[in-house]
């Protein structure tokens, strides 16, 4: 009797183990699913987030590209066509800004210029700056000086060191000669290459210095060169008002002169008057 008694309970309590395992195993499993079900959830309902984020961006530039295109619709030819041909490709415009002297720095007319058209371009135009100090246009001719064999440029921006000339009693006839030695290099690097040329900075009080200036517009116009005339947006070399325009040895533009020389250039650029003005 008392031996079946003890069997009872033996096998009561091993029915309870084995249940209890069960139960156990089931528990997990499902405990599992659920983890894993949940993982799953979580990586689907971050998909469509990262999806939104590309559509934006993607977004964002179809909206520049349109911008960019409104704004080089304006531009006289060749430079509206050869910016709506990189706008439309996607890709960037290789704009390289070539002159004598003071090009770089923070306040230079070129880095306003380059920030302020991204207002306007997007990431359109690609900036280079190639400062050649103290050289006349023979010598950088001869050197070579004005290309760059990391850069291919789409558009040269090219101040033909009218100044270093005038210093350096460069005959006019030479000087037109150089232009076209130099013109004739970017256009052996790339044949669609677009030519803006502008006049060096005013000198106050000068003489002979404003007539190669109006020489260089006539080369410039006699040969279908734009040419962007930024001295329109100074006072006159003559007037005292100029004096603030310029570094106190007046052979550099200020503050007040690089950003009339960059909303110049950036008028051009625009197509329009600028509601906020940076001079």
């Amino acid at each position: 009797m008392r031996n079946g008694i003890v069997l009872a309970v033996l096998l009561i309590c091993l029915g309870s183990i084995i249940a209890g395992h069960f139960h156990w195993e089931n528990k997990i499993a499902s405990t599992g699913q659920e983890i894993r079900t949940t993982n799953i959830a979580s990586l689907n309902e971050q998909a469509p987030v990262n999806s939104q984020v590309e559509d934006k961006d993607e977004q964002n530039n179809d909206q520049d590209a349109q911008l960019a295109t409104e704004y080089a619709n304006q531009l006289p030819s060749p430079l509206k066509e050869a910016v709506l041909q990189k706008v439309t490709s996607g890709e960037q415009v290789r704009f390289l800004i070539v002159g004598s002297k003071g090009l770089t720095g923070e306040s230079a007319w070129p880095n306003i210029l380059q920030e302020e058209m991204k207002k306007y371009y997007g990431d359109t135009f690609e900036f280079y700056i190639q400062e050649i100090t103290d050289h006349t246009s023979s010598k950088v001719v001869e050197q070579q000086l004005h290309l760059l064999d990391e850069v291919v440029p789409d558009v040269v921006l090219l101040d033909p060191f009218v100044i270093e000339d005038n210093y350096g009693l460069v005959q006019m006839s030479r000087r037109f000669a150089n232009i076209d030695e130099i013109i004739k290099g970017y256009k052996e690097q790339n044949e669609e290459v677009v030519i803006l040329l502008q006049p060096s900075m005013p000198l106050y009080g000068a003489r002979n210095y404003p007539r190669e200036i109006e020489a260089l517009q006539q080369f410039a116009e006699q040969h279908s060169y734009l040419y962007l005339n930024h001295w329109e947006n100074w006072p006159h070399y003559n007037d005292d008002e100029f004096l603030q325009y310029v570094s106190d040895d007046t052979q550099y533009p200020n503050d007040v002169g690089n950003n009339a020389w960059a909303d110049y250039l950036l008028r051009f650029f625009t197509g329009d008057e600028i509601e906020d003005s940076i001079v």
